[in-house]
């Protein structure tokens, strides 16, 4: 077992995440909020939207995720059109990404609820640590 492991059910950062976190942040100019434009807020919008991507779709059907894409360019586009003017996302270019993310992380990805469970009825500590707070994941509390 390697000594990371990556949750089959993890949301993908996209690049594209990053490209609207910063375009909303030239968009609202001087009364932006302080974005570290690392596309966390564009990340979580569509992880609540249910249009992000998850690493276990990654590994399903091929065609799902085509018209997955498919959706999520069609929303996207027309903020990037309308809202901020820049250039549309290219349905390809988003798969070839998405596979390419499927490749590095291939080795590492499973079910890590049932990893951490059976860590714990084998009586094995595990450290917890999340950002600013306890309570504060979106899945597991």
């Amino acid at each position: 077992m390697p000594k990371i492991l990556v949750s089959d059910r993890a949301q993908i950062l996209m690049p594209y995440h990053v490209a609207f976190d910063t375009y909303e942040e030239a968009r609202l100019a001087g009364k932006s909020f302080g974005s570290t434009k690392s596309g966390i807020a564009p990340f979580y919008s569509d992880k609540y939207a249910k249009i992000g991507f998850q690493v276990n779709e990654l590994f399903g059907d091929e065609q799902e995720l085509k018209e997955k894409i498919a959706n999520v360019c069609t929303l996207k586009n027309v903020m990037l059109e309308h809202l901020y003017h820049q250039p549309l996302l290219n349905e390809e270019e988003i798969f070839n990404t998405l596979m390419e993310y499927k490749e590095m992380v291939e080795p590492y990805v499973c079910d890590t609820s049932a990893f951490l469970h059976q860590a714990l009825k084998d009586g094995k500590k595990i450290l917890l640590e999340g950002q600013l707070g306890s309570l504060k994941d979106t899945d597991h509390g």
